[in-house]
């Protein structure tokens, strides 16, 4: 959306990322059950309700009942996603948690519509990540039933553990099992309501339901999501998991794709609001995985990285991680699942909310600013070559060595198209070995500034050479002084244009030799190198261009001398790499 995050990313240091759906796959499955008494594996994949809900001895449950029953019914009934079936074809409609728990339900012979039919839905308390569940009130025979679903640790601190301790420690150790096994858990709530229904559901409606069971789902980690993270760390970029999910599922899936190591450090949202701004600041640069946090944490998290000077990109989806998005240097909303609300926060929209493309996208931000730093010394090497050669004209008393048209048609010449395809350079080897460019570095840093002066001082110092060479030999023999003033001039202007030619290739890369890089390796530079050499030819040698920029003909022994003068800026820049790589080797060996 901004092209200036893409440079902005290339120098990034931490990466913030949701987990679901960009670090994983968002194909969500119902793969293990517990009603409080015991553990149920679930088989199956996809969305189609073909498999089998079996026991831990193996034995299938064609129709489960009790409370495993009113966790599958809970999970179908409190849901505000469908799936929707075109003869066997499955198409899933809203939140892939939500599709697979109804999914789950049809493997117990739990349909949908039917479902639907019998318990009306009546209220809706849709979920909110600082609430932590949500809840549906059914009419049902003999009377209306609360379902609630969310966080099992929220949902067994609402609803009590309904007179028996034991099953709710049972509970406890089983949502702790599933998440450690990299699930994400669900808890299932059943209430009977006496009375009238209520307008609105409160949390006091839920103190003495009965958490009937959970839900482990599995949402496997993206294969590309692994080299990502490793990438990210080669490249000097922290990764940092945000999400609402348990923080033991979470440092289950970031040890697996690799963020924090094989243990990460974790802080969850409620440990994570007792601490103050200045603690949290210092406990930033060690945490790997942010979990159960809700979207105001996100903000918080940036603010302080940001403090330590950590340049932050941010991803985020909803409405309320726009004030997030906004904060960090590069917001970056999901365009699948994002709200339009984050997308108009953020800097970049990542179109397939894939962690790697984010990756790619910093890589591709790194050779954008090596681009521009090269397009801005091939620039201004010639422009100072040129200002040199104006001002020691007129500190000598010379004539000047071009005119106001030639000055022209060299900018026109070495500009138009050659500064364009130098962008269209491929990144260079080690890019992405290399630690993140400091936010204080400029384009004009002290490499590009130094290279400059050393070219422009050659294109200078030998092109001034040149036109006194030939203004002198040309007055020698006898010709009259404008056109010796000329034709000097003409000399002038292809040796400066062959220097520019030459400095292209130079420009090619910042510090690897000239002599190492494919000749064809960039096709755009070489089709405008060869425009530019012809036109340059054709205006010194065609008589029906000469009054274009008021040249004269050049022999072609004068057009190999200006080659072969030109030609000296290689030797000068391959000498300047040469010293440059020797200096940086030494300063790491005495780091």
């Amino acid at each position: 959306r901004k092209l200036p995050a893409v440079e902005t990313l290339g120098s990034a240091t931490v990466v913030c990322s949701d987990k679901t759906g960009t670090l994983t796959r968002n194909e969500m499955t119902v793969r293990a059950l517990h009603d409080g008494s015991a553990a149920y594996a679930v088989s199956g994949e996809g969305y189609a309700p073909t498999g089998d809900i079996t026991t831990q001895a193996g034995y299938g449950l064609a129709r489960p009942e009790g409370d495993l029953r009113l966790t599958l019914l809970a999970g179908l009934l409190c849901n505000e996603s469908s799936l929707e079936f075109d003869g066997a074809q499955a198409t899933p409609k809203g939140d892939p948690t939500e599709v697979a728990l109804i999914t789950a339900a049809g493997k117990a012979g739990l349909d949908q519509d039917s479902q639907h039919a019998q318990a009306k839905r009546l209220v809706l308390l849709p979920f909110e990540s600082d609430r932590g569940y949500m809840a549906s009130v059914h009419a049902e025979d003999p009377g209306p039933v609360l379902y609630a679903k969310g966080a099992p640790e929220r949902l067994l601190e609402l609803c009590g553990d309904d007179g028996d301790p034991e099953r709710h420690q049972r509970l406890h150790r089983a949502a702790e099992d599933m998440a450690a096994r990299g699930m994400r858990v669900l808890g299932m709530a059943v209430k009977p309501l006496s009375g009238p229904v209520p307008e609105h559901i409160r949390e006091e409606d839920l103190h003495g339901a009965r958490v009937t069971g959970l839900a482990g789902i599995i949402d496997p980690p993206r294969p590309e999501s692994v080299d990502a993270v490793a990438g990210c760390a080669r490249a000097g970029i922290r990764t940092v998991m945000i999400t609402g999910d348990h923080v033991v599922t979470a440092k289950a899936i970031a040890s697996a794709i690799g963020i924090g190591g094989p243990n990460p450090h974790a802080v969850t949202g409620r440990e994570l609001e007792r601490l103050s701004d200045d603690e949290l600041y210092e406990l930033v640069p060690r945490v790997g995985v942010f979990a159960r946090v809700a979207p105001e944490h996100k903000l918080r998290i940036t603010r302080q990285l940001m403090r330590r000077g950590e340049i932050v990109a941010m991803t985020g989806d909803g409405v309320n991680d726009a004030p997030a998005l906004r904060a960090a240097h590069i917001g970056v909303a999901m365009g699948v699942a994002g709200t339009d609300v984050a997308r108009e926060a953020s800097d970049m929209i990542l179109a397939d909310d894939n962690f790697a493309t984010i990756f790619a996208a910093v890589e591709e931000g790194r050779i954008v600013y090596e681009n521009i730093k090269k397009v801005t010394l091939y620039l201004l090497s010639g422009g100072f070559g040129v200002l040199l050669c104006i001002v020691a004209s007129v500190l000598l008393g010379w004539p000047l060595p071009l005119s106001a048209a030639q000055i022209l048609w060299f900018n026109f010449v070495t500009s138009a198209l050659m500064d364009v395809s130098l962008t269209f350079e491929r990144g260079e080897p080690g890019l992405l070995e290399r630690p993140p460019r400091p936010p204080s570095e400029g384009l004009l840093d002290a490499q590009v500034l130094r290279r400059m002066v050393l070219v422009g001082g050659l294109m200078s110092a030998a092109s001034m050479w040149l036109f006194q060479d030939v203004s002198a030999r040309a007055l020698a023999a006898g010709a009259d002084p404008g056109d010796a003033l000329d034709k000097a001039r003409t000399m002038t202007l292809c040796a400066l244009a062959f220097f520019q030619f030459f400095q292209a290739f130079n420009s090619r890369s910042l510090t690897r030799s000239v002599f190492v890089l494919n000749p064809l390796g960039n096709p755009v530079l070489f089709v405008a190198l060869g425009t530019a050499v012809l036109l340059q030819l054709g205006v010194v040698s065609l008589p029906a261009l000469e009054w274009v920029v008021d040249t004269r003909p050049l022999t072609w022994a004068e057009l190999g001398l200006a080659v072969g003068v030109a030609a000296s800026v290689v030797p000068l820049v391959e000498l300047d790499k040469l010293l440059t790589a020797w200096s940086a080797r030494r300063g790491r060996r005495r780091a």
